[in-house]
């Protein structure tokens, strides 16, 4: 193979594996919207939540990654958010991906509804509920496994 050849073939690779690496992240991006979502559709509705007697009330002194009980029935872990008006569960969405400096590419799935930030910080009266490190602990080897594809793919690239 000439230098010309194999700068050439190195090309091809470097560009295959820069529009694999994209669809493989754009890709998972909206596989974690999909698994968000999912942990968005809690089955009870603020008149439920009242009349249990807000289990995820500080007050309570529950602590984070445990299992809320009421009436000795369980509700479920702290990340399930309920649907309610279902305005949480429409705004996931994904942004990117994107390239950095260092030339490493990432993308990201989103809620910015009003209520995100309460839910991931609290609030004087209700627990922490953050439902993001539980979506990319589902996500990271979905991810990993489609960005591992899709390298294997571009190196394969003639």
């Amino acid at each position: 193979m000439t230098p010309n050849a194999a700068a050439a073939r190195i090309n091809r690779i470097a560009n295959a594996l820069q529009r694999r690496c994209v669809t493989a992240l754009s890709t998972s991006a909206k596989q974690g919207v999909i698994i968000a979502r999912d942990l968005s559709k809690g089955p009870y509705s603020q008149a439920v939540l009242t009349a249990m007697g807000h289990p995820y009330a500080r007050r309570h002194g529950l602590s984070r990654r445990r299992r809320i009980e009421v009436f000795g029935s369980t509700v479920g872990r702290e990340y399930i958010i309920n649907k309610q008006t279902g305005a949480f569960l429409a705004n996931w969405h994904t942004a990117g991906p994107s390239s950095a400096f260092s030339g490493s590419m990432m993308a990201q799935v989103i809620n910015d509804d009003k209520v995100a930030k309460y839910l991931k910080f609290g609030t004087r009266f209700m627990i922490q509920r953050p439902i993001g490190p539980t979506v990319a602990s589902l996500l990271r080897p979905i991810a990993n496994d489609n960005v591992r594809q899709a390298v294997r793919r571009a190196v394969k690239t003639k």
